[in-house]
């Protein structure tokens, strides 16, 4: 347990190529996969418009700048489409800010299993913020990272998503400002790894609010846990420190 199996990404290689999306609208037909020493960029404002199955790979760094007035949106051309997936070491560094989600289900890779809408695998010192995932597809989660060092989450909405919002494996990382409403499962779902949580909402969600699985470590101040079945579900061999966390109108 705690030990991911080799992968084609494990040994990492510089970029040397940089490749630019956007601005504008981006039309994206097929699975588009970035290699290891491909350096790829977003261009504030730019909608990336993407074919139902169509997913966006990256085994080399992705920087997708937003800001507040020209946000990064990726959707569906029709319904829905695939996801994005952040994977191996060749990914370390990579930035998401200002970056909206909508209408994602998860990307399909051979010998690789990527459940949610975002997948971050394998790497380390990845950012999100200000980033929204909104009405996910079919049975996907929203979020999903394993084997992730130094992971940053900041000010991250998720609404409306039919499986676990956040789902972390083996990850070490910090959020702030999480607000989850409407998770079909968990909210917050920890299996190994260290994590602190602070300043979020996790409202109305149909499993647990928080889960925190077996030999995980984690803190969390100034929470709102609410609506949810089990607002918090500790596991063997795990540790829990709160602090100012409210659970109101859960059912355990």
């Amino acid at each position: 347990a705690g030990r991911g199996s080799l992968h084609p990404w494990c040994l990492p290689v510089d970029p040397r190529r940089f490749v630019r999306l956007g601005p504008g609208n981006v039309r994206v037909e097929r699975t588009l996969e970035f290699g290891p020493n491909e350096a790829v960029s977003i261009a504030p404002g730019t909608t990336v418009e993407l074919a139902p199955g169509a997913s966006l790979i990256f085994l080399g760094p992705l920087f997708a700048l937003g800001t507040a007035e020209t946000p990064i949106r990726l959707v569906a051309q029709r319904e829905r489409w695939g996801g994005l997936a952040l994977l191996g070491p060749g990914t370390a560094g990579s930035r998401l800010v200002h970056l909206e989600l909508r209408g994602a289900t998860s990307p399909r890779l051979p010998l690789t299993e990527l459940p949610a809408a975002v997948n971050i695998h394998d790497t380390a010192g990845v950012t999100l913020a200000h980033c929204r995932i909104t009405g996910g597809k079919g049975r996907a989660g929203a979020l999903h990272a394993a084997y992730v060092q130094g992971l940053l989450l900041g000010d991250l909405e998720i609404r409306r998503t039919p499986d676990d919002a956040v789902d972390f494996e083996f990850v070490t990382g910090v959020i702030q400002g999480l607000t989850v409403i409407g998770a079909g499962q968990e909210a917050l779902d920890l299996m190994g790894g260290a994590v602190v949580l602070s300043d979020s909402r996790l409202l109305d969600c149909g499993g647990n609010g928080i889960s925190v699985g077996s030999g995980a470590r984690f803190a969390a101040a100034r929470v709102l846990v609410a609506g949810s079945r089990v607002g918090l579900l500790v596991k063997s061999g795990s540790q829990v420190w709160l602090d100012e966390v409210l659970f109101q109108d859960d059912g355990t």
